[in-house]
């Protein structure tokens, strides 16, 4: 099939990011052809056309019917470019954990070697220091040392300030222990001893209290077939109805030899517990650890639990029907005067067969960092 096309002016070529020129405008008669639908015209005679550009390929034009058509090109032309569009990335964020919580803590790096006395109030200077973080103890044998010089690994979170506890065989100096203090004035960061007034204690004691100890199992010998040890526990300071003051423990942790090896569990214990063998936590430092929830922050139903984990490996639950979880164990909150957190080695005072057990206990044992958080 064949049209003719009409072709007014001149056939002008657009190049983009090129130049053009062009001939005079002519008018002309062109035969074209269309097969398959594709028209095709022999290009008029025009004046010679210059083009400065990279060659630029059109797509084919496809036409489905033309007849006649006028194209009129224009002297000069230029397409508008529209840079392309970029969007910024927003910056990278980098989220920082914030660092644990922690109410209370010892460290005693700034507690300077030597001998603690035998009271709190001894005078030391190593006395002096380490009442401000242990606010009581008042029994001799404690001493600050390098863990280094005596040869001691480090212990958990660093540090070579540690405190040693020695009662050899014979002494009679059995109640060897920290106490730190807490009363609803201070809790949960204490404050300074010697000696916390005693004002009364926290209603909410719940929390996760824990504490560094190691044990060289060379030089800590219980008294044979009836010797045993408390390495932690909790203490009450209250009055009776009678205006009495007492002392009286909570929930602990002992150990004892009564049935050969020295065994330890949380006290106290019902006929249910779990023993675990002494021999499995000396020579090493180990990371002992209470979670103390007392009633409503008990979620298992009990009223009450108290949780025995070491090296963050759970040992023993002991339940509020055993023994009360909390403060207020053994008197109204308004007859309390201080709930005691004691880690150290209080060996036994008893006698056997007539003779004191502190004759052949010879102990010895280290405290590292210890510390009260809020419960996980």
């Amino acid at each position: 099939m064949k049209a003719r096309l009409l072709v007014a002016g001149v056939a002008a070529l657009m190049v983009l990011g090129g130049t053009v020129a062009y001939g005079a405008a002519t008018s002309t008669d062109v035969a074209c052809t269309i097969t398959d639908n594709t028209l095709s015209c022999p290009l008029p005679v025009v004046a010679p056309v210059t083009v400065t550009a990279p060659p630029v390929t059109a797509p084919p034009v496809t036409v489905t019917s033309i007849v006649t058509a006028t194209v009129t090109a224009a002297a000069s032309s230029s397409a508008p470019t529209t840079p392309a569009s970029t969007t910024a990335a927003p910056p990278a964020t980098t989220t920082t954990a914030a660092p644990p919580v922690v109410w209370w803590s010892s460290n005693q790096q700034a507690v300077p070697l030597g001998s603690a006395g035998c009271k709190s109030d001894s005078g030391t200077p190593t006395a002096a220091a380490l009442t401000k973080e242990w606010d009581y103890w008042d029994f001799c044998g404690g001493t600050e040392v390098s863990a280094a010089a005596e040869k001691l690994p480090a212990q958990p979170g660093g540090g070579d300030h540690v405190f040693r506890w020695y009662k050899p065989a014979g002494d009679a100096n059995v109640y060897q222990k920290l106490n730190r203090g807490f009363t609803k004035d201070n809790w949960p960061a204490g404050s300074p001893g010697p000696y916390v007034p005693n004002t009364g204690s926290p209603a909410d004691v719940s929390g996760v209290y824990t504490v560094a100890q190691f044990i060289p199992s060379a030089r800590f010998k219980l008294n044979p077939g009836h010797g045993w040890v408390y390495l932690s526990e909790f203490k009450e300071n209250y009055t009776d109805a009678a205006g009495t003051w007492h002392q009286d423990p909570t929930w602990g942790f002992g150990c004892n030899n009564f049935s050969g090896p020295t065994l330890c569990q949380l006290t106290p214990q019902t006929s249910s517990s779990p023993t675990f063998a002494l021999s499995s936590y000396e020579d090493r430092w180990v990371t002992w650890q209470y979670r103390m929830y007392p009633g409503v922050k008990d979620s298992t139903g009990h009223g009450g639990r108290v949780e025995l984990w070491a090296d963050g490996k759970l040992l023993d639950t002991g339940y509020e029907a055993t023994m009360h979880v909390g403060s207020a164990a053994f008197a109204p909150l308004s007859k309390t005067l201080a709930w005691v957190w004691i880690a150290g080695q209080y060996t036994s005072n008893q006698t056997t067969n007539g003779v004191p057990d502190y004759k052949n206990t010879d102990v010895t044992s280290y405290l590292g960092r210890s510390s009260v958080a809020p419960l996980p």
